[in-house]
Order: structure tokens, then C-alpha cells, then sequence
């Protein structure tokens, strides 16, 4: 990991610098009944964290924080097919020897598609992308969400591109579906418009 410019940060957690506004993050997730899978994403400096008294924002590398991100059970229970089928899991009932070959299997799988996700999520119209995508099948899979949502992200990835009518009709529509979840939507809307009066001018 070294070698492709990751550090292991203080959350034990892999971490590199892609911008200014984009920190790539690779971590190992405990799930149900033992068992890990990888899960990595992006930090993203203009999304903010909390907006209750004033926007919070999340900006270096120590302090960063899956925005978007991939889960192993995405695929699993999203796109997958087969409920026997779980690539790169990691089974920690039997043992560190298994554990172990189980942690190389799913690197040896997973790597290629983890790098390759990165290289999409280098600048803000890549993480965009992405995040609309998620938007799509996480609404088609009946509302199995992440915190960020993907369509909060990609609201805030469309207004840090200056792109205000798209920006705004995503952030309306996620505070229509959220039930109250990201109030006060008056600070997120400050927020929001924060990252509009910078939009079109990504680093």
C-alpha cells in the first residue's frame, strides 16, 4: 500500500491524498457473525459533517471520513444473485490461519476493482459519477442506504462543479425523502450554498 502513496492513519485505516478536496481511505469492516470485508471510499473536504449551528467540515487527511464508499454486502445485497455467493469475505470463526488466507484471497480479488474505483474517484466529476450510480441501484434495491446517501454526495459534488440547477433538485429531493433525518435543512441549504459560491473552480 505504501507503494501507491497510502498511509495507515490513526483509525487504522489506509489513507492517501488524491486533491486537495479528495482523500482516498481503505479500511477493513467488521460485519454479522465474525466476518470482515474491505471497505473503501472517499473523504470529501466541501461535504460537510454537521450543520446544526454552522457547517463542519472535514479537510485533512487526519480527520477524514467515508463520504462514498463501497461495502463488500453492496454487491451482495444489491447486484449479486446468488446468496451464496460472498466474494471477498473474511472468516474470523475458524482461527488467525484461516483468517489470514481468507484476508489474502480477498485482496487477491478485490484489488484490481478497489484501484480501479479509485482512479475514478480522483477529481470531483469522477466521485460524482459514482455516486449516482449508487443513487440508482440503492433506490432500485428499495432504500438500502449509506450514510452519507450517495444522492446528498453527489448534490454537493454537483454544486462544488458549479452545476446549481442539477445541485439543487438532488438536495431537494434528498431532504423530501429523508424524514427529517438531515435537519435543520436551513444549515444544510447554508452549507449547500457555500460550496455553490465556489462551484466551477475545482483544484
Amino acid at each position: 500500500m505504501e507503494a501507491a502513496g497510502f498511509e495507515l492513519d490513526r483509525d487504522r485505516r489506509f489513507a492517501r491524498r488524491a486533491s486537495e478536496e479528495i482523500t482516498h481511505l481503505l479500511a477493513l469492516m467488521p460485519f454479522k457473525g465474525k466476518t470482515y470485508g474491505f471497505q473503501w471510499g472517499v473523504s470529501l473536504s466541501f461535504l460537510p459533517h454537521a450543520w446544526k449551528r454552522r457547517p463542519e467540515w472535514h479537510r485533512t487527511v487526519r480527520g477524514a471520513r467515508m463520504d462514498l464508499f463501497h461495502l463488500l454486502y453492496d454487491d451482495f445485497l444489491v447486484k449479486d444473485p446468488d446468496p451464496e455467493a460472498k466474494p471477498g469475505e473474511i472468516d474470523g470463526l475458524y482461527g488467525e490461519a484461516v483468517l489470514r488466507e481468507d484476508l489474502r484471497m480477498a485482496w487477491t480479488t478485490q484489488r484490481q476493482r478497489l484501484f480501479d474505483w479509485f482512479e475514478r474517484a480522483t477529481d470531483v466529476q469522477g466521485v460524482a459519477a459514482i455516486a449516482g450510480e449508487q443513487s440508482a441501484y440503492f433506490d432500485a434495491a428499495n432504500g438500502y442506504l449509506h450514510w452519507p446517501t450517495p444522492r446528498l454526495v453527489q448534490a454537493f459534488c454537483l454544486a462544488r462543479l458549479g452545476r446549481r440547477d442539477e445541485a439543487s433538485a438532488l438536495l431537494e429531493l434528498e431532504i423530501s425523502k429523508s424524514e427529517g433525518e438531515l435537519n435543520p435543512v436551513d444549515g444544510l441549504r447554508s452549507a449547500f450554498e457555500i460550496v455553490l459560491s465556489r462551484g466551477g473552480t475545482e483544484s
